[in-house]
């Protein structure tokens, strides 16, 4: 983990700045399976004491991680419904069903809905790319993040791609056949960043071709679909920006 690491220049920022930062042994309730931990800062002279807190956490039990989850979690907030999704929702209840001298021709659905947690109801493009293709395309845009730390127009859109695809293998894949130790790696834990404030023209055509690469591939696993199209526009505009990073 890349905060283990840092423990020495952490240390140094917080004396530097009149902080004390303190590592309980109780790893939090965020991700503790895949590396997260819990660390506590406060202000040196006018912040509360850590000491007690840390040994107050040390006093907790472990936290409930996926192992040892048999429960079945809900969303953590009601979903929003705006007041013109429930008119055109009661609307489409009251209109009367098609007769059967009506033949309807629509094919099948290119999407399949689900209920992401706080943000609510969501489309993802219907079937399931095969896991080598998740693994390649998350390595391509890994290599793109690191490379553009100092560039948002390209690390914040594929920083959210990443993040919708991630949910996406989520829905498509169940604990049997992807393990959390190897879904955690996907998408996420990629080592450093290269804090280049600019790029070469050849490293600027590499990560165009990284892009590019991801997208074919999204292509041929996913049906076209609004959800498909709507990653692929953040592709383009993220392909656009690299290409405009001046040298």
């Amino acid at each position: 983990m890349a905060v283990e690491g840092k423990a020495a220049e952490r240390a140094a920022w917080s004396e530097r700045h009149g902080f004390t930062i303190a590592k309980p042994s109780w790893p939090g309730m965020y991700n503790p399976d895949g590396g997260s931990r819990l660390y506590l800062i406060a202000d040196s002279g006018k912040g509360v004491p850590l000491a007690p807190i840390v040994a107050a956490l040390a006093r907790l039990p472990a936290p409930i991680v996926e192992a040892a989850w048999d429960g079945e979690s809900e969303p953590s907030t009601p979903i929003f419904f705006s007041p013109g999704t429930i008119a055109r929702n009661e609307a489409a209840a009251a209109k009367p069903p098609a007769t059967e001298t009506r033949k309807v021709t629509r094919g099948p659905r290119s999407t399949v809905g689900y209920v992401q947690t706080v943000v609510g109801p969501q489309r993802r493009p219907k079937g399931r790319m095969s896991i080598e293709a998740h693994a390649q395309v998350g390595a391509l845009l890994k290599s793109v993040l690191v490379a553009s730390h100092h560039r948002n127009g390209v690390y914040n859109r594929v920083n959210g791609i990443r993040s919708e695809l991630d949910e996406w293998t989520q829905r498509e894949y169940n604990y049997a056949e992807l393990p959390s130790e190897q879904f955690f790696d996907l998408y996420y834990h990629e080592s450093g960043s290269s804090l280049a404030r600019t790029l070469s023209p050849d490293e600027r055509a590499l990560h165009v071709g990284s892009l590019e690469q991801v997208k074919q591939i999204l292509a041929q696993h996913y049906p076209d679909s609004p959800p498909l199209r709507a990653l692929m526009k953040k592709l383009d505009a993220s392909i656009g920006s690299m290409q405009t990073w001046a040298s």
